[in-house]
Order: C-alpha cells, then sequence, then structure tokens
C-alpha cells in the first residue's frame, strides 16, 4: 500500500496530463469518423438505441487504439462493449498512435518505481528502520507510524510457517 500511494501521488500530475490529451484525441477521432450531419442525426435517436461509451476504438494508422474519453458520445452498439468505429489516417493517427506509446511509457515507468520501491520495503523490517532508509517517503507511510506501538512491526512467526510448508526448523 504504500509503493502504491507513492507510486499513484508521484505520477498523479503525468497521469492525469495523459487522461486530458486521450480525451482530445479521442474526441477528435470520433468527430472524424462521425462528421456533423452525423452527429447531428444521432442526437435525433431515441436514448438506448444506441450505446454511450466511454472506450472509442479506432484503427490508427494500423493500430488498433481504444482511448478512453471522459463524456461518452453515442455510438453504434454490439452489447460488447468498445467495439471498432472506423479507421483515422494521417496526422491524426501518428498522433493517436504516438500518445498511445506515451502512455505504455508511463505505464512502464509507474511499474519500474512501484518494483524499485517493493525491493527497498522489502529490505527493512521494522518502521524505524523505514524511517532511518528513506525519511522522504514518510508522507506515503507516516499512517503507520501512529498505528503501530513502537517501531518494530509485528513479529515474523516462524515456526507457523515452516509448519504451513512442512518444512522442520533448524536445528
Amino acid at each position: 500500500m504504500i509503493a502504491q500511494k507513492a507510486v499513484n501521488e508521484s505520477f498523479r500530475k503525468q497521469t492525469e496530463t495523459h487522461a486530458k490529451m486521450e480525451n482530445a484525441i479521442g474526441i477528435e477521432c470520433y468527430k472524424t469518423v462521425f462528421d456533423e450531419a452525423t452527429r447531428r442525426a444521432v442526437a435525433k435517436i431515441p436514448e438506448k438505441w444506441l450505446q454511450e461509451d466511454a472506450c472509442l476504438r479506432f484503427n490508427c494508422g494500423g493500430f488498433d487504439l481504444r482511448l478512453t474519453v471522459e463524456k461518452a458520445p453515442r455510438v453504434p452498439s454490439t452489447g460488447y462493449g468498445c467495439r471498432s468505429l472506423g479507421s483515422i489516417t494521417g496526422d491524426l493517427a501518428d498522433r493517436a498512435q504516438a500518445h498511445a506509446q506515451a502512455g505504455e511509457t508511463l505505464k512502464r515507468n509507474k511499474a519500474d518505481a512501484q518494483r524499485a520501491l517493493l525491493v527497498m520495503l522489502g529490505s527493512v523490517s521494522t518502521i524505524g528502520q523505514l524511517e532511518k532508509t528513506w525519511p522522504e517517503g514518510k508522507p506515503f507511510y507516516e499512517k503507520y507510524l501512529e498505528a503501530r506501538p513502537g517501531s518494530n512491526l509485528p513479529a515474523i512467526q516462524v515456526a507457523e510457517i515452516n509448519a504451513m510448508l512442512g518444512i522442520e526448523a533448524a536445528a
């Protein structure tokens, strides 16, 4: 939980910026596939005849991209969710691909940071050690400082673990 909180907080601005860009590109792709006359005609169709889906899927220059938008537009429905709405080419396809690649990089950076934090957190066994090892991370673990008397984490029950795994205690 400490690692997840630290990663979420540290990458919040990048994640929010990426989501805003994804919304803009998704709506632009939607408006490219469905021209204004079509969108006006769709607005006249009774609700429930078309699905409202925040997941917009397009073929962008040969890449199958799914873009999430804030306000779900009305799209042809198959009842199976995020279906392909059409093909995008040219500059918009290039921008959508670049955005998707940036999203993958962001996801990879967050995963790398979380793995590194988990390794570091696994190297300490008490809150006191954690404070000495990573004082800058206090905002992410300070609630555990108050929750536990003293600085020790719960004792590791080696005998119980050995019994569960069928391992005999070392002499």
